[in-house]
């Protein structure tokens, strides 16, 4: 059974009744049920809240969560378990967030220091790279020791090149025994070590190119006993052998070939070759 309030005395009535028990007044029964219902309006004005569209209060809490978090807990369309799980979750990611960006303004701030330190390390005088890299072309400095430490030679020194530290510059370099100039210098102990070593190892892949893959004989040398020969197409490689000078090699070659008579005879030569395989000079020739 209905009940609606009495519009003249407001006493609660049942809505079936013609007259109110309580003054008398005649019900209007139209006016009664609608006091009982509410309005198709106000339905449509309650069903349509902002926050009670689910699509956009997602949306709000992945972008703009304060806002989100507001509409979630206040609609009534969402069931309360995912209320709390899209708040934890939310929440979790905010503090991952947080936590993020603190590590990594610390790993910046500490990459940062690790250079200033690494700086301060590398040039423990503040001698600059500009300086060092001047040393490059010129003498030895023998009267900066007195500044940069006495050198320390490193056993990568052999009879053409000297090889040096200076402990106090923390500065290595290579210099030629022959002019004492130097040819590399740079900040670090290693440094010219590891300079020496690829130097030798572009070097010795620049001889080694010089040289047949096939039968092992110099191609240049080789080209130039036939050119020398009388029938240039009787030439046949014996062997081909040679020894590391430093500043250049010497190359032997035995070979057979036609004489001026037409016999075959066993022919050697042995030249000065440049380590650009250019030979310099013919020293032995039978």
């Amino acid at each position: 059974m209905t009940s609606i309030n009495c519009p003249s005395c407001g006493s609660s009535i049942d809505s079936n009744v013609s007259f109110c028990p309580d003054c008398g007044t005649k019900i209007n029964q139209s006016v009664s049920i609608n006091q009982g219902l509410p309005s198709a309006a106000a339905k449509m004005n309650e069903n349509n809240k902002w926050y009670d569209n689910k699509l956009l209060t997602h949306i709000l809490l992945m972008f703009m969560f304060p806002v989100g978090l507001f509409a979630l807990w206040k609609t009534k369309t969402i069931a309360k378990w995912w209320k709390i799980t899209a708040t934890c979750i939310v929440t979790l990611m905010v503090v991952i967030g947080f936590s993020s960006s603190e590590d990594e303004n610390t790993d910046v701030n500490n990459v940062a220091s690790t250079e200033e330190a690494k700086d301060v390390n590398q040039d423990p005088l503040n001698i600059t790279s500009d300086s060092v890299n001047m040393l490059v072309g010129a003498k030895v400095p023998y009267d900066k020791w007195v500044y940069w430490g006495n050198p320390t030679t490193m056993e990568e020194t052999n009879n053409n090149v000297w090889v040096a530290y200076l402990p106090q510059a923390n500065i290595s370099f290579v210099s030629n025994k022959s002019d004492d100039m130097i040819v590399y210098a740079a900040f670090g102990k290693e440094s010219a070590s590891s300079y020496l070593k690829k130097a030798n190892e572009e070097r010795n892949t620049n001889i080694e190119s010089q040289f047949s893959a096939w039968n092992g004989s110099h191609r240049n040398l080789e080209r130039a006993i036939k050119g020398a020969m009388n029938d240039p197409d009787s030439y046949e490689h014996v062997e081909t052998k040679y020894w590391d000078m430093d500043n250049h090699i010497v190359v032997l070659t035995k070979y057979r070939g036609k004489n001026a008579f037409g016999g075959k005879v066993l022919g050697s030569v042995k030249a000065r070759v440049s380590l650009d395989g250019d030979i310099l000079e013919v020293i032995e020739q039978n």
